[in-house]
């Protein structure tokens, strides 16, 4: 009779011990506890191109108002990545230029935002220029390591057209001095990447000196003079 005594209280404490552990799981899940998290919070990308005269502008600064700052690529796309659920004001902004719309309030809501686009008007005496409709006046050729003609005379508002004739290589039409081993740009403009039969067009408003390398390659140098 003891032994079935013993017996039923080891039921009775095996149930409350079984039941205790079903409450504690369900209080850990309530609480989110209990092991690892399932994932990290989703987040998202707000995406753009900037424009200026038609073409993508490189080395524009994206700015959102939380989050990472990020330039615009040679073709003037940008993405800023890593967003979570909310409301950003997207600003661009580089020196020379001014902007439409000056910035864009978006909200992410949990998904992707593209097209978030601007365009870029220079405000210095080189602006840059669509080569699909703009009517050159002087072209300059981009082959075996140098720019033909390397020296150009043009009147003031004519444009010039660069292209890139190279096989295979990627060049820069970029502002300011070269030692012949290094450059030093002066921030009047800078094609960024023109790959092989890629054309880059500026117009020059306004007379003066102005002389360029190849960020890549400084031997390569040429100058513009506006009169």
């Amino acid at each position: 009779m003891k032994n079935i005594i013993m017996s039923e209280t080891g039921i009775k404490s095996l149930f409350l011990v079984s039941a205790l552990m079903v409450l504690v799981s369900l209080g850990l899940a309530a609480c989110g506890g209990g092991g690892s998290d399932s994932g990290s919070a989703a987040t998202y990308a707000i995406s753009g191109q900037v424009l200026s005269g038609g073409i993508g502008l490189a080395g524009v600064a994206i700015t959102p108002s939380a989050g990472t700052a990020v330039n615009t690529d040679g073709s003037g796309n940008y993405t800023i990545s890593g967003l979570a659920n909310g409301t950003y004001t997207i600003t661009p902004s580089k020196t020379g230029y001014t902007f439409t719309p000056p910035s864009s309030s978006k909200t992410v809501s949990s998904a992707n935002i593209t097209n978030v686009d601007f365009t870029a008007v220079s405000t210095s005496s080189v602006q840059v220029v669509d080569c699909a409709t703009a009517v050159t006046t002087t072209s300059v050729t981009i082959q075996n390591f140098s720019f033909s003609p390397a020296a150009v005379t043009i009147s003031v508002n004519d444009i010039v057209k660069w292209t890139n004739a190279a096989a295979s290589t990627t060049h820069t039409v970029t502002s300011g001095s070269s030692t012949g081993t290094t450059g030093t740009p002066d921030g009047k403009f800078d094609s960024g990447s023109i790959t092989p039969s890629q054309t880059y067009c500026l117009k020059f408003t306004t007379s003066g000196s102005y002389p360029y390398f190849c960020t890549p390659h400084p031997s390569m140098i040429g100058a513009i003079t506006v009169q």
